[in-house]
Order: structure tokens, then C-alpha cells, then sequence
């Protein structure tokens, strides 16, 4: 199984067998997910700034405006229903 050494500074090198099996090169990250008394290493994502091109197109950006009309003409709403069913 392979294994790496911490050294004093917090650094590890990656065994070849990893890097190689996860096809990683250098300036790839990777992500150190916590586990009970212990740790899993997962490459990250590689996507270049041309796969994202157009990811959010067609989102309309957050209007906070209209989202608090929108809340207060629900209020209303459900106020005059609340008033209806009283009389």
C-alpha cells in the first residue's frame, strides 16, 4: 500500500502509483475530507473557465427587491383569507 511522510513543514508527497492512478499533475489540488481518526484525499474537479462559459445562462440574477414585494404581497394575501374566513 502506498505511503507518504509528513514533513516539518505539514507537506506530503503523493506516491507515483496515486498520482498516476488518479492521472493528477502538478498545480492539481486535491481536498482532505475528516473521517473518524482519520482522512480521505480526493482530487478536485478540473474544469477550465471554457467548460463553465454559459453554465448560468437563462438565471435571472437575484433581485432583492422583488423577492420582499413578493413576500409582502403574499402577507397580504394571506391576511385578507384570514380576514374572510373570520367574518
Amino acid at each position: 500500500m502506498p505511503k507518504a511522510t509528513l514533513t516539518s513543514k505539514g507537506q506530503i508527497t503523493v506516491p507515483k502509483a496515486i498520482r498516476d492512478s488518479l492521472n493528477l499533475k502538478p498545480g492539481d489540488q486535491l481536498l482532505f475530507l475528516p473521517d473518524d481518526g482519520g482522512a480521505y484525499i480526493r482530487p478536485m474537479a478540473k474544469r477550465s473557465v471554457g467548460e463553465l462559459f454559459g453554465v448560468l445562462r437563462g438565471i435571472a440574477p437575484y433581485d432583492r427587491e422583488a423577492e420582499r414585494a413578493a413576500a409582502q404581497a403574499q402577507a397580504v394575501r394571506e391576511a385578507l383569507n384570514l380576514d374572510e374566513e373570520t367574518e
